[in-house]
Formats: structure tokens, sequence, C-alpha cells
């Protein structure tokens, strides 16, 4: 009986006898599971199987939407295929006939609304025919801009999909079989893992490997990890043992589209590991300019200031000509303790450091802690080119959370004279999800104490109202999360102590749990079962971060803005995820700073100010 070979695990060739004759699909989890196999492997090795029953995978296998069949993943026989794109194509006869047949071959889902097509159309025109670099899909509904994505990103087949969070990966995967891209974490240390099994039994993620340790200036010779195999002896050598990260780094950079979520993207890219491409796509672009933010920052560690030359640090503030002083002392003591190339990445960073602190020193902020010496840029409009956009020909953003274009694309530093405009047909907003200005009082530092006792009894109020139901309370911050865990006494509280931990109960419980979260970033939490959400505070970003403090002395509007994105964002996720059934409280009176300003209140959608009950 004939094998292939997966990660060291025989797997039968024919997979097909897995399925029932009467069957259209071969079951994705029949297959994982008889066979004990990742997701990874099992299209790696379906991909290897040579079968005539089936269309070459890498090429024209497409994978429908859980909307469409009863299972997470199947994998489609060629008949249903061939039928999948004969009805497409009979739309586009009745609805669509200017539709390129390149589209309906390349269309990743089960059509409901000739629409998408035409959006598709629309994309596709503008990547081919313009000069503009740049296109903006703004759409209320996720799941449709997606759609229109995925579709151009099998036509392009060169492209960087890059998310915010799990959810949005998993919805791609559900429409198309895009590869993601995992990082070092989510793999284990070949080389830490053998000398961890004989010490307590435990393995060491790639990310603590010694690969990736400082080198030890006294060892005899340089460590260097045997399973560290190239490109071009895996494939000389299929059987060789790799390390799994090594691996899959090799298989997303001869992959054509690759899912990557926004902080491995601008860590791979700006490593120059991963290739320039045709098409970035910036799913929920809204985030950008946030993970840009924490992204560009140059770390100075005390530790290695200690050990590389007995330097030693206190935390007294430095301003920016101080910094730059500092510095300036720091890498004169590198060079004159550490000659020619010893010690030349960290000489170099601190050259490239000093470099920009002194062309740019009004956009930088400074901070000193127990472990580092922090640069961050206050605006980070002028890096964005170099860090992200830079990397592909042409680049898509899409959004359902877009209060103002102009404002993001100024914070972004994109000419909006580059940019083509799509917006694609509004979804139907006749829904009952209310949102009841219960205003107690303000929550802002200065006010909080006088406000907090007030809130105790309203939100037991909300808790008796929906004794049955899930819910989320939002402090938005760590301090009122703390106050209602110490002052609330309810058993169906959970607080985000362990963030995983957390949300697995909640969407694995039948009770009804109620989060409590200073966060409301949250991508994995099932909206399906949630009656009601709390905003305890309006989540404006927190001032404590020296970068955002100067970023708001800077340019107040943008402040207000993320605000109002991040309370759009709360709302979004109920009305997006839930069955018309999610009722929405604000008790934070800081929400009339928003309301009653002429400018900020235009900056939040129709379809949310109609729910307002006052």
């Amino acid at each position: 009986m004939k094998y292939v070979t997966i990660n060291g695990k025989k797997v039968l060739e024919d997979i097909k006898r897995e399925a029932s004759d009467d069957q259209k699909f071969i079951n994705y989890d029949h297959i994982l599971n008889a066979f004990k196999l990742t997701d990874d492997e099992v299209f790696e090795c379906l991909e290897q199987l040579e079968s005539q029953d089936f269309i070459e995978l890498n090429k024209t296998l497409k994978i429908l939407s859980y909307k469409d069949i009863d299972a997470p993943y199947k994998i489609v026989d060629k008949e249903y295929l061939n039928t999948h794109i004969t009805n497409l194509k009979r739309l586009k006869d009745e609805y669509c006939p200017f539709i390129d047949e390149q589209i309906i071959e390349n269309y990743p889902y089960t059509i409901t609304q000739h629409n998408y097509l035409k959006d598709i159309q629309k994309t596709y025109n503008h990547l081919k025919n313009s000069d503009k670099k740049y296109i903006l899909i703004e759409s209320e509904d996720t799941l449709a801009s997606q759609i229109i994505t995925s579709s151009i990103a099998e036509l392009i087949n060169d492209t960087y999909i890059i998310t915010h969070d799990k959810q949005k990966n998993e919805n791609y995967k559900q429409i198309a079989r895009f590869t993601e891209y995992k990082n070092r974490e989510n793999f284990n240390c070949m080389e830490a893992g053998i000398l961890d099994i004989q010490n307590n039994g435990q393995l060491k993620r790639c990310s603590e490997g010694r690969c990736l340790e400082k080198p030890d200036l006294l060892a005899d010779e340089e460590f260097h990890c045997k399973f560290d195999v190239t490109d071009k002896q895996l494939q000389e050598n299929p059987d060789i043992v790799c390390c799994p990260y090594i691996n899959h780094k090799q298989k997303i950079q001869n992959t054509n589209i690759t899912l990557i979520n926004y902080t491995d993207a601008l860590n791979e890219l700006n490593n120059s590991t991963l290739p320039k491409r045709k098409l970035i796509i910036l799913d929920d672009v809204h985030k950008a300019e946030k993970y840009l933010m924490n992204h560009i920052v140059f770390k100075i560690s005390k530790n290695d200031l200690k050990e590389d030359l007995a330097y030693h640090m206190d935390n007294t503030k430095l301003s920016i000509p101080e910094a730059i002083d500092k510095v300036d002392e720091i890498l004169t003591l590198y060079n004159k303790a550490y000659h020619a190339d010893r010690k030349y990445e960290i000489k170099l960073k601190l050259m490239n450091l000093t470099k920009t602190l002194k062309k740019d020193q009004d956009n930088w902020v400074c901070i000193v802690d127990d472990e580092y010496l922090t640069f961050k840029p206050i605006n980070i409009q002028k890096y964005t080119q170099k860090y992200l956009t830079d990397y592909a020909d042409k680049i898509i953003l899409t959004s359902n959370n877009i209060q103002n274009r102009e404002l993001l694309l100024k914070w972004l530093n994109i000419d909006k004279n580059d940019v083509a405009f799509i917006k694609v047909n509004k979804k139907n907003t006749q829904h009952t999800r209310p949102i009841i200005m219960n205003l107690i009082g303000a929550m802002s530092k200065k006010k909080r104490n006088k406000t907090k006792p007030k809130t105790k009894p309203v939100i037991h109020d909300i808790l008796r109202q929906y004794p049955e139901n899930k819910g989320i309370i939002y402090t938005s911050d760590i301090e009122l999360q703390k106050y209602i865990q110490d002052e609330i006494q309810d058993p169906r509280l959970i607080f985000n102590t362990d963030d995983e931990n957390m949300i697995k109960t909640f969407n694995e419980s039948s009770d009804p749990l109620i989060i409590v979260t200073s966060d409301f970033n949250y991508s994995d939490i099932n909206y399906d079962n949630v009656s009601f959400q709390v905003v305890y505070k309006i989540p404006y970003p927190p001032l404590k971060d020296e970068q955002i403090k100067q970023r708001k002395n800077q340019e107040e509007e943008w402040y207000i803005y993320q605000a109002i994105n991040n309370l759009c964002e709360i709302y979004m996720k109920a009305y997006e995820n839930t069955d018309d059934i999610t009722t929405t409280y604000i008790l934070d009176s800081g929400i009339k700073t928003i309301l009653d300003n002429k400018n900020y209140i235009q900056l939040i959608p129709e379809f949310i100010k109609d729910k307002i009950e006052k």
C-alpha cells in the first residue's frame, strides 16, 4: 500500500476511501481525525496526492464557507465545483454580462447576491487599468469585503492579506484556502525540546530556541542549529529532519497568497524575510496606525548595558536632546570597548537611532523604566511607506469602521488623489439593537471616584434584567475593572486575569456568564449569545502611555477620533455577530463630549446614531 509522508507521519494515499460513494464531499474533519493530522498537514497531504478524481489543488480547488456546507470545511470534488461555476456563469449571463470570465472562475463563494461580482469587477478594473496605487473598500458588511478581496487575491495570485485578528483569518480560510503564516510561538523547538524532555518533560517553543540567544563570546565555536535546513536541502532530500518553523517559513515564501497578522507582517517584511508582492490587502485598515505605532520602537536594554559595559542607568526622565546625548555616550563606550565587527548590530542600531532622533527631534518620545530606554514616534505618517506600503505594487484598504476617510488617509500619509474609492452596498440596518444612554457620571481620572459608587445599583439592575443571558462589561481601564471585581459580588462575572482561559470558558459554558474586561480588542469571543454589553467608560486611548499623551497634545482631533472608532467597534461586534438581540448600555457621561460637538458627532455613522435611545 502506498503512503505519503507528512512531518514524519505516514498517510494513506487513497484518501478517497474515507468518503462513501454517495458523498459529494470528502470531509476535511474526517481526514484530520483519521490520520491525526494538523490543518496544514491535511492540505500538504492532499497537495502531494495524485488522483485523477480531483482537480489540481494548488490552482483551482475551492473550500466553501460553513454557510454553504454543514461542516467547517469540506473539500469540494470536481463535479461539484463544475456545477458551482456553471451556476455563476448563468448569473453572469442574466445579471452581469460585463463580468470577466476570470472573476467567475475565481469566485470563492457560493453566490447569494450578484452585486458582489460587480464590486469585484470594479476593484479588478482599478487594479488593471488605474495608475492609482491604493483602493479603499468601505463596507458595513465585513463578509462582503472579504469575499471581494478573496476573489481579488485569487486573481492576482501574488498577495499578502494582512489581518487584525484570528477571527478574520478564520473567516478568510472559510471563504478560500489561503495559507496562514504562523510565528515561532506556534512551533516547538526541536533542539531545546530534546534538552528539556530530559530535564522536566516540557517542550520549549521555537521563540525560546538557542538559535535566538545572544552569541556566547567565551564559547569555543558559535552555536548552529542542526535542524536549520535550507530550501535547496529540503528539495533534494524531502525526508530530512527540519526545524518546523524554518520549514513553515520556506513554504510561506513559496506560497502565492499568504494570510498574516499585522504584528507578524511588520516584523517579517521589515526583516527582509518575506518578499515584496504585487498586492497587499490591509484588512481592518483603521487598525494599521496603531500597529505601526507599536512596531516603530527603539529599545536599549539596561541589562545589556550592564553586562556589556558595566554601565548603570537610573530612571530619570529624559528630554529628547538629553536622550540623544545619552545614546551618543553609550555608542562611544561601545566603540571603545568593542573594536571592529564585535557588537556590530547594536552599534549600528545606536547610530541609526541618533541619526533618526537628530533629524526629527519633535516627533519622538523617550520612556525610561526599570528595564529599557525606549524611543517611540509620536506621529507615524512619514514611516507608513517605509514600514508597510512599499512592500507591494498595489494596496487594497478595507474596513467596516471608517468615520472619516480623509482623516484615515491623512494619518497613514496616503494621498487621496492616489486612491480609488469603492463603497459596497449597505447592509440591511433594520435591526433592533438599541443603545441606551444611562449616563451616571463622568469616568475621567479626576471624576471617577464620585461616579463609581453610583454605578453599583445600575450594574446590579442590568444583571437582574438578564438572569439567563450572557453579556460583556467594557471598563476600558484596569482600575475600573478591579473596582467591579471588588464591589459587585456576582458568581456570573468572570475577569480577564487569563485572557485565553476566560474566553474559552465564556464561549464553551452554557451558563449565563458575563465578561468584565478593560480590553475591547478580543477577537475570539463568540457574540452569538451575547444579549447585552455595557460601556462602563468611553474607550479613549490610555494617556498613561507617553506616546499617546503626546499624540493627543499634538492633535486633539486624533484622540477623539480613536475613542469614537473604539466605541463604534464595540457596537459593530454585536451588530455583525448577533441575531438582533443585543442591547448596548453607556454609563459614562463623557460621551457628551462627542455627542454635543457638531464636528465629532458627525463621525458616528447614521445607522448607529439612529439606535441611540435618550
